[in-house]
């Protein structure tokens, strides 16, 4: 018998809820270039250019309740830093708080760390 983590049940739930509108194709073209989408493991990075500061993006306007901004961050591409914009992610209950992911620095290198609900 294959066990399933909780968080691929709720994974899928996740998936499941989603209206199949423009709104969830909207946000699932803006996730694929996302570090966080791209890296869901914490990805180690020796990168030849320093990271480019941080873009101050405007949040736009919550489509509906219930959801969180992630905001856009850089991810390295191997070759050089590339920007992923911010999107629109569902709850997956009321009152949920979205951490968002960031790029921590260590002497080993820097590593993604995903964003989370709490």
């Amino acid at each position: 018998m294959k066990i399933v983590s909780p968080a691929a049940i709720l994974l899928i739930v996740a998936i499941s809820a989603l209206p199949a509108t423009s709104f969830a194709a909207e946000a699932a073209k803006a996730m694929s270039g996302h570090p966080g989408m791209s890296n869901p493991a914490p990805a180690v990075v020796h990168p030849a250019k320093a990271m480019p500061q941080p873009k101050q993006v405007a949040v736009p306007k919550a489509p509906r309740e219930g959801v969180a901004w992630v905001p856009g961050d850089y991810y390295y591409d191997g070759g050089d830093w590339g920007w992923a914009d911010g999107y629109w992610l569902d709850a997956p209950i009321e009152d949920a708080i979205w951490v968002p992911g960031h790029w921590a620095a260590h002497w080993w290198g820097n590593s993604w760390v995903p964003g989370h609900w709490i």
